[in-house]
C-alpha cells in the first residue's frame, strides 16, 4: 500500500549518492521526488531524461505516520483503536495521489516509459518485503506446527506474485482471531495495489493520448463508478466479506479517489484551506474512533477515511497549520518508516502468538509490535534508501533491478514450493468426500442403495470411511455434505458477523430433501456440528449463526432443537427411519491444547464432556417431547469413559483441528455409525422413541 519510487529514478544508470544525498533524502518522502529548490539541484543530479519533479511535502509523510501508528496498535488490540484497520484505507489514497501524479507529470512530457516505472516500483516495494520473508522464515519453520507451516509457505508463494489478497480471501476472514497468527497476512493489501498499477498506468496512457483535455473527467467518473459497483455490490450482491475486503476491483475507488485529489489539486484556489484541511483531520479521527470490524468495507462506511485523507491531500499547504502539524519532522519521520513498519508488526504479532502458549497481554502485544519502529529504521537505512538511490552497483542498471527482482521472488517461490512438498498438507490430516455429493459424483453409490448421510463437516469428517465401510458390507451409501450448513430444514443458515450470510443452504436443505423423498432410501443419518450454530454454552457471535424461517427470533439453541424436530418429523412422514448422531466432545482452547503437548507441558488433552452431554441431552429431549422415533449413535461413548475424554491417542490428536474426527480416527467411528446402521435395517418392527 505505499507506493513510493526513488529520489531518482527511470534510467539505467544512477549515480551513487554520497553522504550530502543521503541527508537531504532523510528529509523527503518516499514517494516524492526534489524540485529544483529541493533534491534535484541540492544533488545535481537531475537529467531531462528524468520525470518532472513534484515538490515535497512532509505533511504527506505525517499523514502517513497517522494511518501507520493505528494500524499497528490495531493489530496489538489495544483499546480504543478498533478503526485502525483504515490506516490502510489512507495509504491507498495517498498512493493514489502521489502515482496519478507522477504519471501524469511523466506522461504530459513525453517521458513516461512503463519499465522505468516498473523498475521504480521494484526498487521501492521488494527489498524490505523480501528482507522481512527471509528473517521471518526461520522462526516459522521452529516455531510452528507443520499445518501452519505448510500454509505459510503457501502465502510466500503469494505474497513474492502479488497475489496474496486471492490467497488470503479464500482461507481467512480478516478479522477473525486466528488471523492474528497468520505473518503475511498484511500483504494483501501490496497485492491489491499492484495488481491496480499494472493496468492503471496503460488506461492513463491511452486516456491521454485519445481525450488528453477530459482525461480528469474520465478519472472523476472512473473512481465514482467503482464506488456504486462496490456499494451495489455490498447492498444486492456478493455478501462475503473476505471476498469484498481483499478485492482489488472493490478496493480501486479508494486510489481513484487519491488520483482525483491530485487532479483537482491543480484547479483549486487557496480559499479555505486550514479549514478544508482540518475537516479532513477531523474525518480521519473520527473513523478511527467511530468505525470497527463491524462495518462492511470496502463500501459507503470508507468514505469517510477516503474523503478526510483526500481533503488533507487535496487542501495541504505549508500555510495551513494542520499540514505543519503532520509535517512536524518527528512526525513525518515516522512516516518515512510506515512501509517497513507495516511489513514488520504483523509477522511480530504472528510470532509471539505462536509461540505464546496462553493469549499474550495486550501490553506486551503492543511492546513487540512497536518494535516493528526500529527494525523499520534499520531496513531503510541499510536496505530501502541505497537500493533505490544505487548505491549497491547491483542496483545501478534497470536490467540488473528486473533480474534481481525476478530470481528473488523466483528463489523464494521455489524454495517455499519445494518446502511444501516435504510437509504433509493440512488437508491429508482430515477425511473428506468432497465431490461425491448426491448431485455430483456419488462415490459410493450402488444399484441398491438404502441409506442416505445428509450433514455438514462433521459429516464429512468420516464420510468417505463410512462409505468404504458400507461398499465392503454390500450397502451403498448416498451423501449430501455442505460445510457450514446444518442438515435441518425451516433454519435459514446466517454469517459469523453482520456482513455475512449463506443464502444458499436453505436451498441445499431443501434440494436435498426432494432428493430424498424421491428416491426412497430406507435410513438417513444426520449429524451437524448443532453445539456450534446453536451457541448452546453461551453467545459467541454477533448474529445468530441460524435463524428459523418462521419466527427469526428465536434463540439459536431452540432454532436447532425445533429445526432438527422438524426435519425428523418430516422424514419420519415419508417412511425413513432415522439415525442421529449426537455431538462428540470437542477440544477446548485448541492452539493452547496443541502447544502444550509440543512443548511438553502436558502428556494428556481431555475433551469437553460437559458441554457435549449438555447439547446432546437437548437434542435428545426435544426428539423424545415430539414423540418422533430414531435412534441415535452417541458421540460421547467414541472417546468417554464416564466423564473423562482424553482426546490424545498414540500421541496424536483424536480431533485435528480441535473438533472434527482425524484422518486416523474416522474409520474407527464409521465402523460405529455403520453397525448402527445396519442394525436398523435388520429390524423389522418400527422404530420407537428413544
Amino acid at each position: 500500500m505505499y507506493l513510493c519510487c526513488r529520489p531518482f529514478g527511470g534510467e539505467p544508470a544512477l549515480p551513487r549518492a554520497g553522504k550530502t544525498g543521503e541527508r537531504i533524502l532523510a528529509s523527503s518522502s518516499w514517494s516524492y521526488r526534489g524540485d529544483a529548490t529541493n533534491l534535484a539541484v541540492s544533488l545535481n543530479q537531475r537529467t531531462p531524461s528524468h520525470p518532472a519533479a513534484i515538490r515535497y511535502r512532509s505533511d504527506i509523510d505525517g499523514l502517513r505516520a497517522l494511518a501507520i501508528i493505528p494500524v499497528i496498535l490495531f493489530h496489538a488490540g489495544l483499546p480504543g483503536f478498533g478503526g485502525g484497520f483504515i490506516g490502510v484505507d489512507i495509504f491507498f489514497v495517498i498512493s493514489g495521489f502521489l502515482i496519478f501524479g507522477i504519471i501524469d507529470s511523466e506522461i504530459g512530457q513525453g517521458k513516461f516509459s512503463i519499465l522505468g516505472f516498473y523498475e521504480r516500483r521494484c526498487r521501492r516495494i521488494l527489498p524490505a518485503l523480501y528482507l522481512v520473508i527471509v528473517c521471518t522464515l526461520p522462526f516459522v519453520v521452529t516455531w510452528t506446527f507443520p499445518f501452519e507451516l505448510h500454509e505459510y509457505l503457501r502465502s510466500i508463494q503469494a505474497a513474492v506474485t502479488f497475489r496474496s489478497n486471492f490467497f488470503f480471501s479464500k482461507n481467512t476472514e480478516y478479522f477473525s482471531p486466528i488471523s492474528d497468527e497468520k505473518p503475511l497476512l498484511h500483504t494483501w493489501s501490496l497485492s491489491v495495489e499492484e495488481q491496480f498499477y499494472l493496468i492503471f498506468p496503460i488506461l492513463l496512457f491511452i486516456t491521454w493520448k485519445l481525450c488528453k483535455k477530459h482525461r480528469i473527467t474520465a478519472i472523476v467518473a472512473g473512481a465514482l463508478l467503482m464506488f456504486l459497483v462496490t456499494e451495489a455490490t455490498v447492498l444486492f450482491g456478493d455478501k462475503n466479506p473476505s471476498k469484498l475486503f481483499f478485492s482489488t476491483p472493490y478496493r480501486s475507488f479508494e486510489l481513484l479517489f487519491g488520483a482525483v485529489a491530485f487532479a483537482l489539486r491543480q484547479k483549486m484556489g487557496d480559499r479555505y484551506v486550514s479549514a478544508l484541511s482540518l475537516l479532513g483531520l477531523i474525518m480521519l479521527f473520527l473513523s478511527f474512533v467511530l468505525l470497527s470490524e463491524d462495518h462492511p468495507f470496502p463500501s459507503h462506511f470508507t468514505l469517510a477515511p477516503v474523503m478526510g485523507t483526500a481533503l488533507v491531500l487535496l487542501f495541504g499547504s505549508p500555510v495551513t497549520w494542520p499540514c505543519r502539524a503532520l509535517g512536524h519532522p518527528s512526525i513525518s519521520f515516522i512516516g518515512k518508516l510506515s512501509y517497513g513498519a507495516y511489513l514488520w508488526h504483523v509477522p511480530l504479532i504472528a510470532l509471539l502468538k505462536t509461540r505464546s502458549v496462553d493469549t499474550p497481554s495486550v501490553f506486551v502485544t503492543t511492546i513487540v509490535a512497536l518494535s516493528s519502529l526500529p527494525l523499520a529504521y534499520i531496513s531503510w537505512r541499510f536496505v530501502e534508501m541505497p537500493i533505490r538511490l544505487g548505491s549497491y552497483s547491483a542496483f545501478r542498471s534497470r536490467a540488473c533491478v528486473f533480474a534481481l527482482s525476478i530470481l528473488g521472488a523466483a528463489s523464494l517461490f521455489l524454495a517455499s514450493w519445494v518446502g511444501t512438498t516435504f510437509i504433509p498438507d493440512p488437508k491429508d490430516q482430515r477425511e473428506t468426500a468432497d465431490g461425491c455429493s448426491f448431485d455430483q459424483e456419488n462415490c459410493f453409490k450402488l444399484p441398491s442403495t438404502r441409506i442416505f448421510f445428509w450433514g455438514d463437516s462433521y459429516a464429512d469428517a468420516f464420510a468417505s470411511s463410512l462409505g468404504r465401510v458400507l461398499n465392503a458390507r454390500g450397502e451403498g451409501l448416498e451423501l449430501s455434505i455442505r460445510h457450514g450448513c446444518p442438515s435441518l430444514l425451516g433454519v435459514q443458515r446466517n454469517g459469523t458477523s453482520l456482513r455475512a450470510s449463506d443464502t444458499d443452504c436453505t436451498q441445499h436443505n431443501n434440494k436435498t430433501f426432494e432428493y430424498i423423498k424421491q428416491n426412497k432410501f430406507k435410513v438417513v443419518i444426520l449429524t451437524s456440528n448443532y453445539a456450534w450454530y446453536g451457541d448452546f454454552i453461551g453467545p459467541r457471535w454477533e448474529r445468530p449463526l441460524v435463524t428459523a424461517l418462521d419466527d427469526p427470533t428465536r434463540p439459536p439453541a431452540d432454532v436447532i432443537t425445533l429445526g432438527l424436530q422438524q426435519t425428523v418429523a418430516r422424514l419420519r412422514k415419508i417412511g425413513i427411519r432415522i439415525v442421529v448422531v449426537t455431538p462428540h466432545p470437542n477440544i477446548p482452547n485448541f492452539a493452547v491444547a496443541q502447544k502444550e503437548i509440543k512443548y511438553d507441558l502436558k502428556s494428556q488433552i481431555y475433551g469437553d464432556y460437559a458441554s457435549a452431554s449438555y447439547v446432546r441431552s437437548r437434542l435428545i429431549r426435544s426428539l423424545d417431547e415430539a414423540g418422533l422415533p430414531f435412534d441415535e449413535v452417541n458421540g460421547l461413548d467414541w472417546f468417554c469413559d464416564g466423564s473423562s475424554c482424553p482426546m490424545v491417542r498414540g500421541g496424536e490428536f483424536a480431533l485435528f483441528d480441535g473438533s472434527h474426527l482425524s484422518k486416523a480416527t474416522a474409520p474407527t467411528i464409521a465402523d460405529k455409525v455403520a453397525a448402527e446402521v445396519e442394525r436398523v435395517l435388520s429390524r423389522e418392527a418400527p422404530q420407537t422413541t428413544k
